[in-house]
């Protein structure tokens, strides 16, 4: 529901569009990272993902979005 709401708002303009892949990673690894329970794993496992996969993905695609315009996840 809130996925399509948000569709039709950036369908009208209201909302500027955004790579739906991208930030369905983004929630996974911060999902991810926070059940670990001890610190240092977590500081670990968020650099790993997010200042080496996640720049190196943004780098790759650089303007361009990993979804497909029009598609839905």
């Amino acid at each position: 529901m809130l996925a399509h709401l948000r569709s039709v708002l950036v369908a009208t303009g209201a909302l500027p569009p955004r790579d739906e892949r991208l930030v369905a990673l983004e929630k996974w690894i911060s999902a991810t990272v926070q059940a670990r329970t001890d610190l240092a794993e977590r500081r670990i496992l968020h650099g790993y993902a997010v200042w080496h996969h996640m720049r190196r993905l943004r780098r790759r695609i650089g303007d361009d979005h990993t979804t497909p315009p029009g598609s839905r996840i």
